[in-house]
């Protein structure tokens, strides 16, 4: 650093500015406490890393206090020279902006950051994040460094004794771990890609090893196909050379069998044509009346003049008929002609008399409706001469008066109208609205009669009766009499029937009498019960009803009505479940979207923590798209110019291709000046236009001078040429790598926008569940309320007494039926009791005796058992018979309520239908009396219309005769009349001219057909007597034909021969062309096999498969060594960096250890070192640092916590030059500010001789420089002593303003 001025800084007043130059190497600032001495080192730190100093209130504390200089605004300004590494020199400057606020509130604002670079005074930058990247660089080392080691602040001066966190990452920056880690995490992600795509590959390989394969098969199968053909197209060619040889042996067996039918034919053929020549000839002589002796050529020559003469009459009777035709259009024109005359002037004569009777309707019609509709008389004066404009005009006001009073009608009456259909609607509401009722009653009693169906179906399906009960108990008497009477009856012996007999009857008797006494027990003991359960029933009845009477408005508004003592308790276990099934399904709802808002949070997060990483890639690569434009700063300026660097890049290719063509074309600028040359030598004139060089030889010589110059000018032309192809190459270059990254940038900012609307949906989402949550919760709190209070009235009504109150009515009623008609006192119960000791007396005598007897009565119980069996079953039917009479009973019950409540609905009915009846009625007179008006109207309308269509028709009538005579009159058909009656006459005349020529050329017609037809006959009897000689010649040499015929037929072999020979030739082509055809069968099926192979060969999965299979197993060895490059890159970049971390490790702790043993002059601990212990995790290593001692008996402590705060300032400082000899070998700087803190006499002097020493072996090198910033004069004046420093900075504070002041001063003169 060369020089930094401060402005508006800490103490530093805004007015003036300080400036201080730092030497080389080693520069003393002094200063006492308080003097701003620290701010140096701050504004260093502020200006290389853009670090605010800390608890600087962000930023507030670090400008001038507004407040002090009792303005609301300060300007601060911070500026450094410095040289850069590669030796030029940058001015740097950050300027900031404090002002005061409402509320004693401050704003800090960095207002502009910018680097020029001294030679060429151009601006590198204007943003503050650019120059915080930007100055690290120029300077050469990482901000890192320059935060922690060249400017370490004083408050963080022992940083090495930190925490360990916080010392793991201030060595992780200095190292730059992350960058390396990230480097490794990179290749390892990279790697584990190449994994997945090796996978993929080994899928694609063996899926396409295994399409090869089939495809191996398939060209097999295609081939073995391919030569099964050839072989079968070898037998057909075979084959079709024998059936050729065969058939050319028919072919001429069948042309001999062919020619021997041809002859055949031929004879019989030229027999029947003598036939018919005779025939003709005798035909000819018949009807020839002369026969000609001479020959076919004379007569021929007679008959050519004969036709020669009819040509002629023809031509003549053509020429006439011609005439005739001509002449007969003629008069058929003229006739035409005449007609359509006459046609005219019949109909301009038919319209005149038409005209003429218009003309008399109309003055009758006219004369009819002024007497009609009692119009003016005057106006039918005017009828025959003029139109009828003003009769008109009187009869339209007419017509109009007419509808204006149809309108008034039909107003007064649609008026009338719309009252009674008033009237009428209200009659309809009230009667639908008894209708209504009645359609309700009617389905009430369509209910009520389905319920007594059901009923009396009930009561049907019991088919339980009385008889039924009845025969049933006979029946069980029968059993049980036939069970008496087996048991009276079984047995052989006699004492054993009498010992069986009275031990029965003295039993039954017994049983009898106890049953009696049972009975009467249980009935005294149900008449107690029953009385005592009353009592408890009327006491639990009133209870409960005082509690209800407490509890009834919350009751109905919780039931919503008071139900009766019986269905209270169910009526209240209803509301439970229905509110306990409401608060499970709102508790559901809750939970669902407690569910439901958790999604789009967690989409919220995930999309944040994306937004996050796309800032931060965009920032990147924003930073990465300033360092292009910084590098290249012609990129800024087409920027601007094209306003976009696509644009630029495809300007700059034209550019380029222009410039390539102006290359090819100077490639051959020499051969073609030769030509020229030549030309021009050779024939005197320009090689261009050809132009003659007429001032001779001296302008033939310019020209080639010139020639000469421009081609001694072409190679450096050509060179230029090639360095501007070059540079705006390599312009293009970097302009398309700004462009990749421009896209990216778009291409994130796009995502990035993206990214925000989606966050902004599930933002608007989650407001939407939140708000449906807090709406589902209140719910689900209402039902639980409601819930709640059914429970508490439960409890307090008390379900529980309410269920007992029902069982202990149900239990009195079954008591009362039970005790229904019974009488019992305890006198008869001792009587019975008394009965009963009597037979259990007498019964004791008869034990002994019964014992013996037991065996056989076992016996014959076994034998009774059936009978027992079937008395039980009945005596259950009975039981049931016995229920389901009651139930009928129950049922017969409901059916008489059931037709009680049926005969009610039909009485409300019959009522609804009484006030039907009178509604109807009045509807039905409303009704009638609109009905009547509506005709009424009608007719009155009618009769109105019919006067008006009378009107209109009339006035339509005048208006259309009118019309008819204004279009005569207008037409002027009169004059054409008299015209037509002229043209007429003419014609007439005209026609009957024509017709008497035409009958002239007739006439000479007629005479010349006679003639023709004379000419005619006579040629037609020379005719047929040049046929008859040529028939008779024909006749001669058809006869002559024959005799040649049956000459060739004897040469031919006999037929029966010829044939059987083509027969055999047949069928042995047959048998060839099957053999043939079976074949070509094969043949088409191996084709279509064939054909299937090549379509299946020509699918997408086959073509090129072995080059592609080849290229996929290229592919896959080259991710496998690709993938094997990476595992080595990353084990040799991991072990590189383990090693470059232990070797600076170790020239650190060595440096560390040598400027311990200078300074230190304790002699407790011989040395410290930095520990760097690693550890490993899954994905990479990292290193835990620790401060160490070493004592003089070699243990090892750690020093934070047990060390001095000498030895803690006297450490970090060590550790501070060591760190700054290890990496800043391109910026020497080192700042130290206040070192000698806490230290003793004898450690500063240690120190201050180590620092001397470091001057004097590094003070010869360029880019060392030591700055020291001191409070202490002995320590300042000392190192000043022993480094040869000429002079030092003092810092202080002026009297009158209290700012900070900087001045040199010289070190001889130290006072």
């Amino acid at each position: 650093v060369d020089k930094l001025s401060i402005q508006g800084i800490r103490s530093y007043g805004p007015q003036d500015k300080q400036i201080i130059e730092f030497f080389k190497p080693l520069t003393l600032i002094l200063g006492a406490n308080g003097s701003g001495k620290t701010t140096v080192i701050e504004c260093l730190r502020m200006m290389s890393t853009g670090q605010l100093p800390p608890y600087a209130s962000r930023g507030s504390s670090f400008i001038y206090d507004p407040k002090v200089s009792k303005e609301t605004e300060v300007k601060a300004q911070i500026r450094l020279r410095f040289q850069s590494v590669n030796g030029k020199k940058y001015t740097a400057t950050r300027s900031f902006q404090l002002s005061n606020k409402k509320g004693d509130k401050q704003e800090y604002k960095a207002t502009e950051a910018n680097i020029v670079d001294d030679a060429s005074k151009e601006s590198m930058s204007h943003r503050c994040a650019d120059m915080d990247t930007l100055v690290p660089m120029l300077l050469g080392v990482s901000p890192a460094i320059l935060e922690n080691v060249i400017f370490c602040h004083q408050e963080d001066s022992n940083w090495v004794l930190g925490e360990p966190k916080v010392l793991k990452d201030k060595f992780d920056a200095i190292f730059a771990s992350t960058r390396y880690s990230k480097a490794l995490d990179a290749i390892r992600k990279q790697t584990n890609e190449q994994k997945i795509s090796i996978k993929q590959a080994e899928g694609d390989e063996r899926e396409l090893a295994a399409y090869k394969e089939q495809w191996r098969k398939l060209r097999l199968d295609k081939e073995g196909a391919e030569e099964q053909r050839k072989d079968l197209n070898d037998k057909l060619q075979k084959q079709k050379k024998e059936i050729d040889d065969i058939a050319k042996q028919v072919r001429v067996c069948r042309d001999a069998v062919k020619r021997f039918d041809e002859t055949s034919d031929d004879r019989k053929g030229t027999i029947v044509q003598i036939g018919m020549l005779e025939s003709q000839k005798r035909g000819l002589a018949d009807i020839i009346s002369e026969e000609y002796e001479e020959g076919v050529v004379e007569l021929e020559v007679l008959s050519n003049k004969i036709m020669d003469n009819i040509r002629n009459i023809e031509r003549d009777k053509k020429k006439l008929e011609e005439n005739v035709h001509l002449k007969e259009r003629e008069v058929e024109s003229e006739d035409i002609k005449v007609n359509s005359l006459r046609g005219a002037e019949n109909l301009l004569r038919v319209e005149n008399i038409d005209f003429r009777a218009k003309l008399k309707s109309r003055a009758d019609l006219v004369s009819s409706l002024c007497s009609k509709y009692q119009m003016k008389p005057g106006l039918a004066e005017e009828l025959m001469s003029a139109s009828q404009t003003k009769f008109l005009a009187e009869f339209n006001a007419l017509k109009k008066k007419k509808e204006d009073d149809l309108q008034r009608l039909r107003d007064s009456h649609r008026e009338k109208l719309d009252e009674l259909s008033k009237r009428i609607h209200e009659i309809s509401t009230e009667q639908a609205s008894v209708l209504k009722d009645i359609e309700t009653k009617e389905k009430d009693i369509d209910s009520a009669r389905k319920d007594i169906r059901d009923l009396q179906l009930e009561i049907e399906s019991i088919k339980a009766s009385d008889d039924d009960l009845a025969r049933v108990k006979v029946e069980c008497d029968n059993i049980q009499h036939e069970l008496d009477h087996q048991q009276s009856s079984d047995g052989d012996e006699s004492k054993r029937a009498t010992l069986n007999l009275e031990v029965e009857s003295m039993e039954l008797e017994r049983t009898g009498k106890r049953d009696e006494l049972k009975c009467l027990s249980s009935a005294l003991e149900k008449i107690l019960l029953r009385e005592e359960k009353s009592k408890e029933f009327e006491a639990l009845k009133q209870e409960i009803e005082s509690r209800i009477d407490k509890e009834r408005s919350n009751l109905i508004q919780t039931l919503q009505f008071l139900p009766s003592l019986d269905s209270l308790a169910n009526e209240l276990s209803k509301c439970i479940d229905s509110c306990s099934k409401e608060e499970r399904q709102t508790a559901t709802r809750v939970e669902q979207a407690k569910t439901d808002l958790a999604r789009p949070n967690a989409l919220k997060t995930k999309f944040t923590a994306e937004l996050e990483h796309i800032s931060k890639r965009l920032a990147d690569e924003k930073c990465k798209l300033q360092e292009l434009v910084q590098q290249s700063p012609d990129i800024g300026n087409i920027q601007v110019e094209f306003r976009s660097l696509k644009l630029a890049v495809q300007a700059s290719e034209e550019q380029l291709q222009e410039e390539l063509k102006l290359d090819a074309c100077m490639e051959h600028i020499a051969d073609m000046m030769d030509q020229y040359r030549h030309k021009a030598e050779s024939k005197s004139c320009c090689p261009l236009c050809e132009r003659p060089f007429t001032g001779g030889p001296p302008e033939l010589n310019a020209f080639l001078d010139k020639l000469k110059a421009r081609k001694s000018n072409y190679p450096q032309d050509r060179r230029q040429n090639l360095e501007s192809v070059h540079k705006l190459r390599m312009k293009i270059k970097n302009l398309q790598e700004a462009v990749d990254v421009e896209n990216k940038v778009t291409e994130l900012s796009n995502r990035k926008h993206e990214i925000e609307d989606q966050i902004a949906m599930t933002e608007c989402e989650a407001s939407e569940l939140d708000l449906k949550l807090k709406k589902y919760i209140d719910e689900h709190s209402a039902s639980t309320k409601a819930l709640s209070e059914a429970k508490r009235l439960e409890n307090v009504v008390g379900g529980h007494d309410l269920v007992t109150l029902h069982k202990l009515r149900k239990h009195l009623d079954e008591l009362k039926s039970e005790t229904l008609g019974t009488d019992a006192d305890h006198s008869d119960r001792a009587k019975l009791e008394a009965d009963i000791d009597s037979l259990e007396s007498q019964l004791s005598f008869k034990r002994k005796e019964i014992q013996l007897l037991t065996d056989n009565i076992d016996a014959q119980k076994l034998k009774n058992e059936k009978l027992v069996a079937a008395l039980y079953g009945l005596r259950e039917k009975h039981s049931k018979i016995s229920t389901d009479l009651k139930s009928k009973r129950d049922k017969l019950q409901q059916l008489e309520q059931s037709n009680e409540n049926f005969r009610q609905l039909h009485l409300w009915l019959q009522e609804l239908k009484g006030k039907k009846v009178p509604l109807e009625l009045e509807s039905a007179k409303t009704r009638t009396e609109r009905d009547s008006f509506q005709r009424s109207q009608k007719a009155d309308e009618t009769k109105f219309q019919q006067s008006m269509m009378e009107i209109i028709a009339d006035h339509a009538q005048v208006e259309t005769l009118e019309k008819d005579v204004r279009s005569y009159l207008e037409q002027g058909k009169e004059a054409k009349l008299k015209e037509r009656e002229k043209e007429l006459e003419v014609a007439m005349k005209r026609l009957q001219d024509l017709k008497t020529e035409l009958d002239q050329l007739r006439k000479k017609s007629a005479e010349t057909v006679d003639k023709e037809a004379n000419l005619s006959l006579s040629l037609r009897g020379l005719n047929d007597n040049i046929e008859l000689k040529r028939t008779e010649a024909k006749i001669y040499n058809l006869r002559r034909h024959i005799e040649e015929l049956d000459d060739e037929v004897s040469n031919l072999p006999p037929e029966h021969e010829l044939r059987a020979e083509l027969r055999e030739l047949d069928q042995s082509f047959m048998e060839k062309r099957s053999q043939m055809d079976k074949n070509s069968g094969a043949l088409g099926k191996i084709e279509e096999t064939i054909l299937k192979y090549k379509a299946d060969l020509d699918q997408d999965k086959y073509k090129n498969i072995d080059e592609r299979h080849k290229l996929k197993h290229i592919e896959l060895h080259a991710l496998r060594a690709a993938n094997k490059d990476l595992e080595r890159y990353y084990q040799a970049l991991d072990k590189a960096l383990m090693r470059f971390h232990e070797m600076k490790m170790e020239e650190i702790n060595k440096t560390i250890k040598e400027y311990w043993q200078t300074t230190y002059k304790g002699q407790d601990i011989e040395t410290i070192e930095i520990k760097a212990d690693a550890e490993s995790n899954a994905n990479r290593r990292s290193h835990n640092y620790r401060l160490v001692m070493r004592h003089r008996n070699q243990a090892e402590l750690d020093m934070r916590g047990r060390c001095s705060a000498g030895q803690k300032v006297l450490a970090s400082l060590v550790v501070r030059l060591a760190l700054a000899d290890t990496f800043c070998n391109h910026c020497g700087i080192l700042a130290l500010d206040e070192p000698t803190s806490n230290l003793d006499h004898h450690n500063i002097e240690g120190f201050t001789e180590a620092l001397a020493t470091l001057v004097q072996e590094r003070g010869s090198r360029s880019g060392f420089q030591l700055i020291i910033i001191s409070h202490d004069d002995e320590f300042i004046q000392e190192l000043a002593r022993l480094a040869n420093a000429p002079s030092f900075y003092r810092v202080s504070k002026d009297v009158g303003t209290l700012t900070s002041r900087i001045s040199v001063h010289d070190v001889n003169r130290f006072d």
